[in-house]
């Protein structure tokens, strides 16, 4: 799984850059700190202590729960900007942000990059092999496998499907 770094340790993005190397990326809002970093379309929308009606207290658990909730329902409605930020994210990629060891986001970030990984290989390995099968048979001869539609499909529509531990 992807490392995670809090910047709170770090006095400007070359520090970053030069104790994790290039491949890392802020998982945050924009902010001015370590010399400006630009927001993700990961980054959480809920912060300890208020919930989205900004009425109840969240614990680090609580938060890192409904994030992925919420990050869940990003996926499944095909969010561009989520999607792109997710494969952006190699299996190399150090996560950074300001909340981690307590319980966090990106651990959620690096699960949902690592599934959609996984399931966009599965895919690009079903339509290689209906591919080759199309190639070896006839049409008329063999039955077609009913097609997946995108990396999503075949997935329960519950958060539960992006793993936590």
């Amino acid at each position: 799984m992807n490392e995670i770094i809090n910047l709170g340790d770090y006095e400007s993005k070359a520090d970053v850059t030069r104790d994790v190397g290039p491949d890392w990326q802020y998982m945050g809002h924009p902010t001015p700190a370590l010399g400006g970093l630009k927001g993700s379309a990961l980054a959480t929308p809920f912060a300890l202590g208020e919930a989205a009606t900004r009425t109840a207290e969240l614990t680090p658990h609580d938060a890192t729960a409904r994030y992925r909730q919420w990050l869940w329902a990003q996926m499944r409605g095909h969010d561009p900007g989520v999607l792109e930020a997710l494969r952006a994210i190699g299996p190399t990629t150090v996560l950074a942000c300001w909340c981690d060891p307590t319980p966090c986001y990106c651990q959620v970030i690096a699960r949902a990059a690592l599934w959609l990984r996984k399931q966009e290989v599965a895919v690009a390995s079903d339509r290689a092999e209906r591919c080759a099968t199309d190639r070896a048979v006839s049409p008329d001869s063999a039955p077609r496998p009913k097609p997946r539609r995108g990396a999503l499909a075949g997935c329960p529509a519950s958060a539960s499907c992006i793993p936590t531990g």
